[in-house]
């Protein structure tokens, strides 16, 4: 908008422009973060031959080329034959066999591609989930170090900053409630952040960890332009074309992995959490993802045997492994109660050890992160939960790294978030407390009289 006359713009707009050039600023810096992080990634690439002597990756590309016929496994079994639908990733095996021959960097190039690409799209997802950019630098860089061969020890750093608000109760003693809670959200940012499997060994380094990071990169991509598209409609600038982006690479996740049936239920989270911000979301496209990912299911039954494999009757398992596997993402304190509540049985002599004050220390940072969720919904209940839905249908399966893998890039919003209002905290229980003003009288002594 022009002043009239002048040509000059209007002494109004000079705070909205410069307020959008710091926003522009602080996204560069965030997204800077993301890529230096990545880098790091590219910079550990494997390269070993013996990548390719993993006996499911020589079995994999034996079957490869025997076929030698790459559109072929959209019409059944993967080449494991192990009752599996995966034809998208199985083109990516396909595609490295054509451009590297058995050259194991080349493979390993690809799953580092694919682990950056992951990073990336979580940045994504948060930066159209939350528009935070201090949320989307700080998910990805602590999801990117769970891939680094000797990740950064942020655990470590957050126990110590735990220690530090437990101490400033003696700078302001009135606060002790408050250094106690900050003290606490430390402990349980240290916990989340140092994620529940490593991902170098178990993804990058492991060919067939291919299959959980192409899906998590698809997925993500699709929850992204989901969140893009509510996030766009209050303003008027949302398209349909971001709903046909997102079902599409909804698609692809589906092809790569089956743990992408979770697409539903993920996307009906985004639906609550844009409600709880206030707005309306359209609800008939988490049916849409219903229905899409029920066709998924009856293809599959066509194309690949209902009975289970050898592989999958030796995977699948029941009983308390499944509830401590959930009680990983659920309450992480219930599986330290779980598996030290028998030594608590011996008797009094067990006050003489770390581990009756361990588990207390434990159970208390959980519901402190809960109170914390409970209050911030939009960002911290939403990463606990999300990764609890994305980790479901894995618990009842022998633990794999690569199946953390989707759970904790979304948990890793949660440690973000946890750092975050653990700071918060923490500058609150250092202050010193406001005193109220005193009460005035009305009128105040030395007004003007009222008329």
């Amino acid at each position: 908008m022009l002043d009239e006359g002048k040509g000059f713009p209007v002494c109004s707009e000079l705070p909205r422009r410069e307020g959008h050039n710091s926003a522009v600023k602080r996204w560069v810096a965030s997204f800077a973060i993301a890529v230096l992080a990545c880098a790091w990634i590219a910079l550990q690439s494997p390269t070993s031959s013996s990548l390719l002597q993993d006996s499911d990756t020589a079995v994999l590309l034996n079957a490869l080329e025997e076929r030698s016929s790459p559109l072929s496994w959209f019409l059944g079994d993967w080449p494991l034959q192990n009752h599996f639908y995966r034809p998208v990733s199985t083109l990516l095996f396909e595609g490295d066999l054509a451009l590297w021959g058995r050259d194991g960097a080349g493979f390993g190039a690809t799953n580092t591609a694919l682990c950056i690409l992951s990073v990336l799209a979580l940045f994504w997802f948060i930066r159209e989930l939350t528009d935070s950019p201090i949320l989307a630098a700080g998910a990805s860089l602590l999801f990117a170090n769970l891939h680094f061969a000797r990740p950064i020890p942020f655990g470590s750093g957050l126990t110590l900053a735990a220690i530090v608000a437990a101490f400033a109760v003696v700078l302001r003693p009135e606060n002790l409630k408050m250094s106690a809670y900050a003290s606490l959200l430390w402990v349980f940012a240290a916990a989340t952040a140092s994620g529940l499997s490593p991902f170098y060994g178990g993804v990058q380094a492991w060919l067939p960890g291919r299959t959980a990071s192409s899906m998590t990169v698809f997925l993500l991509g699709a929850l992204s332009a989901y969140a893009r598209f509510e996030r766009l409609r209050k303003t008027g600038e949302s398209r349909a074309s971001w709903i046909l982006a997102s079902f599409g690479l909804m698609l692809l996740a589906l092809g790569c992995y089956e743990q992408a049936v979770v697409a539903p239920g993920l996307l009906a989270l985004i639906a609550v959490r844009f409600w709880l911000d206030g707005k309306r979301p359209a609800w008939p496209i988490v049916a849409g993802a219903i229905a899409l990912v029920g066709a998924y299911a009856v293809l599959r039954t066509q194309l690949v045997p209902l009975s289970p494999s050898g592989y999958q009757s030796q995977q699948f398992r029941s009983g308390p492994g499944v509830g401590m596997s959930l009680l990983g993402y659920a309450f992480p304190a219930g599986q330290a109660l779980w598996l030290g509540g028998s030594s608590l049985a011996l008797g009094w002599a067990v006050g003489f050890t770390a581990l009756p004050y361990s588990l207390a220390l434990n159970v208390a940072s959980n519901l402190a992160g809960l109170r914390a969720a409970l209050t911030r919904p939009s960002v911290l209940a939403f990463g606990w939960v999300a990764s609890l839905v994305a980790f479901l249908p894995m618990a009842w399966l022998k633990p794999f790294a690569h199946y953390d893998y989707l759970p904790t890039a979304l948990r890793m919003l949660l440690a973000a978030g946890l750092i975050a209002a653990a700071a918060q905290a923490t500058a609150i229980a250092i202050s010193r407390r406001a005193i109220p003003a005193p009460l005035r009288p009305d009128p105040a002594p030395g007004s003007l009289p009222r008329r």
